[in-house]
């Protein structure tokens, strides 16, 4: 059953505490994202290939847990009777010490979300470096090949 506007959300319900529990869950996900993503750019920046490689793989293991995390979490938030709420709008519609953990979680859920997105796009922009750089090498190195002997051999 939605809420109005106005209702304020009182946890009294199983289903409703489930939810709150999982925003920690949820919330820490997302800070080792964070640590995976700093270390990440690190990996590029120093060109350790294995470590490049690993990060690859991780990065495609978080990305299905990432994909697992919301839909448990919307299923959660459905079940809490929460509709599609966001955590901001679930905080002002709560009360007491609730509302202040909903706070403290929302604010460091958008710190590490805002530091992933810094992150990550730093580690495009030295990737896309890199394999201009890359390019850049071969093109000049294929320019500059050696002629061998075999292809003067037909031609005298």
């Amino acid at each position: 059953m939605p809420l109005s506007d106005t209702a304020m959300i009182v946890v009294k319900d199983d289903r409703a505490e489930s939810f709150f529990s999982f925003l920690g869950e949820y919330t820490s996900f997302f800070c080792q994202m964070e640590q995976f993503e700093a270390q990440k750019l690190e990996l590029l920046l120093s060109g350790e290939l294995s470590g490049i490689e690993k990060a690859i793989t991780t990065a495609q293991a978080n990305a299905k847990q990432l994909e697992n995390l919301e839909q448990k979490r919307i299923r959660l938030q459905q079940e809490a009777g929460f509709g599609a709420m966001s955590l901001r709008e679930l905080a002002d519609k709560t009360d007491g010490a609730r509302k202040e953990q909903l706070r403290l979680q929302l604010h460091e859920l958008s710190v590490c979300l805002g530091n992933i997105k810094f992150y990550n796009a730093k580690s495009m922009q030295v990737a896309q470096t890199n394999l201009r750089r890359q390019t850049a090498k071969t093109s000049v190195a294929s320019a500059v090949a050696p002629v061998h002997s075999s292809k003067l051999e037909g031609k005298a």
